[in-house]
C-alpha cells in the first residue's frame, strides 16, 4: 500500500491526477493490479485502470476465451471514490470512547469528518484538511446510547458514510 501511496504522491507532485498518466505510469498500475500480494493497493490500481483507462479485468469465473466480452462494468466516479475511502471504528460498540481511523484516496483542503446522532443532529466535526490518513478519538461517555453516523465530506460532497454504536 505504501508503494501505491508514494505513486499517487509522485503524480500529484507532477501536477497531474490519475486521469493524466503516461504510458509508463499506466504500466506500473497494471503491474500493481496483477500483484496478488498487493492487497488493497492492487484493488485500487485495478479500479483506476478500469475507470480511467478502460483496462478492466474479466471476472474471476469468466473463461479465458470470453474474457474480453465479459469485462467488469465501468464504475461511476462516485462509486470508485466511495469504495476507496475507508473509516475503521474501534471498539464498536463503544463504551467510553471510539477511535475513528480514516484512509482517504484524495487529499482535499476542505475535508471534514462529521458525526451525527440517530436523529440526524450534528454531534461534532473534525477538520481533516489535506490529511489522507489519520485517527480521531471521540469521547462517548456523554453521548446517549444508540447508533451514530460518520460522514466524510470533501468540498461539500460526501465521500464516505458509516455507522457505529454507543452503549454504556
Amino acid at each position: 500500500m505504501r508503494q501505491f501511496t508514494n505513486f499517487l504522491e509522485t503524480i500529484d507532485g507532477q501536477g497531474k491526477n490519475i486521469a493524466q498518466l503516461d504510458s509508463n505510469q499506466v504500466e506500473w498500475l497494471v503491474n500493481m493490479a496483477n500483484d496478488r500480494e498487493a492487497g488493497t493497493a492492487a484493488d485500487r490500481a485495478e479500479n483506476i485502470l478500469c475507470f480511467f483507462y478502460e483496462i478492466c479485468s474479466p471476472p474471476p469465473s469468466a473463461p479465458k476465451s470470453n474474457a474480453t466480452a465479459q469485462r467488469k462494468p465501468k464504475p461511476a466516479a462516485e462509486e470508485l471514490i466511495r469504495a476507496q475511502n475507508k473509516v475503521a471504528f474501534s471498539p464498536n460498540p463503544a463504551d467510553q470512547y471510539i477511535q475513528l481511523e480514516y484512509d482517504l484516496l484524495f487529499a482535499k483542503e476542505h475535508t471534514d469528518m462529521r458525526i451525527y446522532d440517530q436523529l440526524g443532529r450534528l454531534v461534532t466535526t473534525y477538520t481533516i484538511g489535506l490529511n489522507t490518513q489519520g485517527v480521531e478519538i471521540l469521547d462517548t461517555r456523554k453521548l446517549t446510547p444508540g447508533v451514530y453516523i460518520v460522514e466524510i465530506v470533501q468540498n461539500e460532497k460526501q465521500v464516505f458514510s458509516g455507522k457505529f454504536i454507543v452503549q454504556h
